[in-house]
Formats: structure tokens, C-alpha cells, sequence
């Protein structure tokens, strides 16, 4: 009996898994984009850019640039 337990515990733990890493998302998506001062149009160096909802963080570069990655489709 004890042997049956056991097996059953398996099989709920590796079919719970399966389900689990079915609802990863299958495609995540970048967003590159460049930060300019409003009236001279000057890259902004250290600006930081966020999506809060996903906790995604990125600073721009000297030339303004900034790139997030890990964004989920879908």
C-alpha cells in the first residue's frame, strides 16, 4: 500500500509540472527605443524606463538608447 501511495504522489507531482510549464508563455517580445530631450532632441544618458506590471527595468545609454527584453505575448 505504502508502494501505491508513493507512485500516486509521482504521477500528481509530474502531471501538476506539466501543467505548470504549459502556461509559460510561448513568445516574449523586446522593446528598443531611444530617449530624447523634448525641444533640442538630445539623447537623455541614465533616463530610466519601466513596466511596472512586469517588472522590467531598463536605462538608457549615452546616445539615448535602451532596450527591455523579456516581455510576455499573449
Amino acid at each position: 500500500m505504502r508502494c501505491n501511495r508513493a507512485s500516486l504522489l509521482l504521477v500528481c507531482t509530474l502531471f501538476s509540472a506539466t501543467i505548470v510549464i504549459a502556461q509559460k508563455p510561448s513568445k516574449l517580445a523586446t522593446m528598443s527605443g531611444k530617449i530624447l530631450a523634448d525641444s533640442s532632441e538630445r539623447p537623455i544618458f541614465g533616463a530610466q524606463i519601466a513596466v511596472g506590471a512586469l517588472g522590467l527595468t531598463a536605462t538608457s545609454d549615452s546616445l539615448g538608447m535602451f532596450h527591455l527584453t523579456g516581455i510576455s505575448v499573449g
